[in-house]
């Protein structure tokens, strides 16, 4: 074989490599496609699929968010409403205080009049009672005194009757004595 022959065959051979690789590569390239294919819409239906439930999380928030949100406003509006009675009752009551304040500030000064002239009764009670306490402890000392006296009397009395009580004795004694002698000088006499 000469060697263009050679060539060509070798030409051929890789001519036909060349188409049977090319041919791998197409097929290989088609199906690559096909699952790049596969995979975008599995991926497509995944990311709706995900989206969707994204969605429906995102609408179920949203719906209670609304409904938080209603409750809220009517919340408000109750409050709104609480917040205004209370401050008219609160006006009431301030008037109320007002008059209450205007009208007890006579009577204040009429207590305050009263008070000021029973402190003054209690300052000259006070005054009376600690006299009244000074006369009592000096009447207490001069009845102890007095009752000193009055022991010391009762023994002085009970001597003086004892010594009454002798001295009659003994003028008894004496006169019965007087009398004997008298009725013997009378006898003597006779």
């Amino acid at each position: 074989m000469a060697p263009q022959s050679e060539l060509a065959t070798l030409k051929d051979e890789h001519a036909e490599d060349m188409l049977k690789v090319q041919e791998a590569v197409k097929q290989e390239v088609a199906e690559a496609k096909g699952k790049g294919d596969k995979a975008v819409e599995q991926m497509r239906c995944d990311m709706k699929q995900t989206a969707e439930e994204q969605f429906a999380v995102a609408s179920k928030h949203y719906h209670k968010l609304q409904s938080d949100f209603s409750a809220l406003q009517g919340e408000l509006a109750e409050s709104k409403k609480n917040l205004e009675a209370k401050e008219t009752e609160a006006g009431t009551i301030r008037e109320e205080m007002q008059r209450l304040e205007d009208m007890g500030k006579g009577e204040l000064a009429k207590i305050k009049v009263e008070l000021a002239t029973a402190e003054n009764e209690i300052a000259t009670t006070s005054v009376e009672l600690r006299k009244a306490r000074e006369e009592t402890s000096s009447f207490h000392r001069r009845m102890a005194a007095l009752e000193t006296e009055k022991q010391n009397a009762l023994i002085s009395l009970g001597t003086a009757i004892s010594e009454k009580e002798a001295n009659a004795k003994e003028c008894q004694e004496l006169e019965k004595v007087c009398s004997e002698m008298m009725e013997e000088m009378e006898a003597m006499q006779k």
